[in-house]
């Protein structure tokens, strides 16, 4: 068998990235050749190195090179489940509503192809949610504190329903720590709604897509002209200015639009210096879901790669970016991936499953408005096998399994796939309405490519680093 590692080069060196090992090496140019040939099954009689096979060799005996490759696809968590799902909960999210206030241009729920929900102006109702509630209770006693979110369309659109939920919280969870988030778009905010974040320790995240221009282009009111951007970012100083301790807890999600120019989201926090006290995480947006996509002008290409090439410079300390809150925070878990998830491993061993998938319940779970039971808000509910149980019902261990082990539907590509322990798939990946085998085999021809290049990334930062 060959061994399970991928090549890569950077202007300087070579290297190989060891699979099972969870390592790069450097190799000499010889050697890179010589593995190249071996892996392209190019070596025979004529063209072997016994020097270069010596030094293989000695990398072999050093537990590098294995040939070893994952048999059978399944998470770690999976025998656990049973155990997560009726003792371990710890986040519940509420879909509150349906509804929304805003219509936002590449919202999945706005406008899609089919797969999502359409916003209408649908609720959950009390007894529901306290059945959600009851059963958090119930299948939580070996977590020592739970978080209760709130989720929409726009949640606030039912601030008495989060009200109440607050109240019934602190009636059935005695003697154990609730926390609760929120995400919203800060359209809906009054002293009311404040009083109650800023009382029970709300973590709260506000939804704000760039400067002015940018985030009225694509987020707009359902029935008014009104800026959104001059709304949200108003409501933001009035935290600040009157809910001082509630201000230490909100946080904003921030989604890049490609198609637009790269540096004045960075003028927005220049023009709003209250936004660099803010903790930001920044994503691109998705567009599975939608028939016109968002793709990167060759000048935000460009401007996003070299501020990214600063900002992990910055992360190891060769440069200060400490007054660039947005570059940092835009870069933020890429950084923490690339350093810190590259720890050494003996092997994949022969049982094992791609880094994507989490374990649905413990990770997260939603409740939806109809009492269904999701792995989290960010997956689509109008999809049956996205579906994990019901609160009449109970889990469906058997669905919960399927997700986990997602995977299993491209087990031969998983298995030789070498981002295998740096997937990023999961479920999530699969719920297109024009989902087939070659769609999915793109997204993970996509995760390669990636991946390659945070190789050669952080091989090249290491590089300068030692100069």
């Amino acid at each position: 068998m060959k061994p399970f590692i991928h090549l890569f080069e950077t202007p300087k060196n070579y290297y190989f990235y060891d699979v099972n090992r969870n390592e790069n090496i450097q190799v000499s140019k010889e050697v890179y050749k010589y593995l190249e040939k071996m892996l392209n099954d190019e070596l025979n009689e004529n063209n072997r190195d016994l020097d270069i096979e010596k030094q293989i060799q000695n990398l072999r005996q050093n537990g590098y090179l294995s040939d070893n490759r994952v048999k059978e696809i399944k998470h770690p968590a999976t025998n656990l489940l049973p155990y997560y799902l009726n003792r371990k909960l710890q986040l519940l999210t509420i879909q509150l509503t349906h509804a929304c206030n805003l219509r936002c241009s590449y919202c999945p729920y706005t406008s899609n192809d089919g797969t999502y929900r359409l916003h209408e102006n649908k609720r959950i109702n009390l007894e529901t949610i306290k059945k959600a509630l009851l059963m958090l209770r119930d299948n939580s006693v070996d977590s020592e504190d739970i978080t209760v979110g709130f989720y929409g369309g726009e949640p606030l659109l039912e601030f008495e329903l989060i009200e109440e939920t607050v109240r019934y919280c602190k009636k059935i969870f005695v003697g154990k720590e609730v926390s609760y988030t929120i995400t919203t778009n800060g359209t809906l905010i009054s002293d009311e709604v404040l009083e109650l974040f800023e009382k029970e320790n709300f973590q709260v995240v506000i939804s704000l897509d760039g400067p002015r221009e940018i985030n009225d282009k694509n987020r707009k009111f359902a029935n008014s002209n009104k800026s959104v951007f001059d709304k949200v970012i108003k409501n933001i100083i009035y935290i600040k200015e009157n809910y001082k301790t509630l201000f230490n807890r909100i946080s904003i999600n921030m989604v890049i639009d490609p198609t637009q120019d790269f540096n004045k989201y960075k003028l927005l926090f220049e023009e709003y210096p209250i936004l660099n006290n803010i903790n930001t995480s920044i994503s691109l947006v998705e567009d599975d879901y939608k028939t016109e996509k968002y793709l990167p002008t060759e000048e935000f290409r460009n401007d996003f790669n070299y501020i990214k090439f600063l900002s992990y410079l910055h992360y190891l300390g060769e440069i200060n970016l400490n007054d660039e809150h947005f570059y940092i925070n835009l870069f933020y878990e890429s950084m923490n991936k690339m350093w810190e998830e590259m720890t050494s491993s003996d092997t994949l061993g022969s049982i094992h499953c791609p880094s994507g998938p989490c374990v649905p319940g413990k990770t997260r779970l939603m409740v939806s408005v109809d009492g269904l039971l999701f792995p989290c808000e960010r997956i689509s509910e109008n999809i049956p096998f996205h579906c994990i149980g019901s609160l009449k019902d109970g889990f469906s261990i058997e669905n919960t399994e399927k997700i986990m082990n997602i995977a299993k539907t491209v087990i031969e590509d998983c298995k030789n796939c070498f981002a295998f322990r740096h997937c990023t798939l999961c479920v999530k990946a699969h719920e297109s309405k024009t989902i087939n085998e070659d769609s999915i085999k793109d997204k993970c021809r996509g995760v390669r490519y990636d991946f390659h290049n945070e190789l050669i990334g952080r091989e090249i930062l290491n590089e300068i680093t030692m100069n």
